[in-house]
């Protein structure tokens, strides 16, 4: 499954090439995991994010978000999670940067053909 991470009030990622306005991250088998960390699937450059954030995983045709003892918090639509499902159209806060999570949901095929197991 892929996820698709974007967020068109910040632009982020706003150090990338603008033909790269979004990131996705496959989701398959082990978790995706997101900080300051080079060694993150996402690395996110910002001093508000943790080495060890958080991770998306893959769970039941869905994504859950786990947040990694972070300092500053993970946030689902604006209420802090230590754990949470993430629904197409959710607002993801790392730190202080946000994104809109996209994936196709059971039942659905995404824009690029792929469909959900």
């Amino acid at each position: 499954m892929r996820v698709h991470l974007t967020d068109p009030e910040t632009e982020y990622p706003r150090k990338a090439p603008a033909e790269a306005p979004e990131i996705a991250l496959e989701l398959e088998g082990s978790p995706a995991s997101i900080g300051r960390d080079r060694d993150a699937d996402l690395c996110l450059d910002e001093c508000h994010v943790s080495r060890q954030h958080c991770e998306l995983q893959r769970v039941d045709g869905g994504v859950v978000v786990r947040d990694m003892d972070s300092k500053n918090g993970t946030y689902v639509n604006g209420l802090k999670v230590s754990e949470a499902v993430l629904k197409p159209g959710d607002k993801l806060t790392v730190g202080v940067i946000s994104f809109i999570v996209d994936y196709p949901a059971c039942g659905q095929t995404a824009a690029d053909g792929a469909a959900c197991l």
